[in-house]
């Protein structure tokens, strides 16, 4: 989920949540005995005419662990 965080230029209040669309999911896994290794791509697009802030949101399993994490912005990599 990609929620945004801010408008600073209208009238929306902070409490109002308005999302980035979700255009595209990947999920590739591997299973290893006990184990699995599952990358997950994500296309956003954001469809305002202004920049926006925003949050990124994945939720996890308790027992679960990230040990990997890029974002791609236009020609950027984070």
């Amino acid at each position: 989920m990609l929620r945004i965080t801010s408008y600073p230029t209208s009238s929306i209040t902070p409490k109002e949540h308005n999302y980035v669309p979700l255009k595209q999911v990947t999920v590739n896994a591997t299973i290893h005995s006990f184990a699995a290794d599952v990358t997950i791509t994500q296309v956003f697009h954001n469809e305002e005419t202004n920049s926006i802030e925003a949050v990124y949101c994945f939720p996890i399993e308790e027992q679960a662990a990230i040990y990997s994490f890029t974002a791609r912005i236009d020609d950027r990599e984070i």
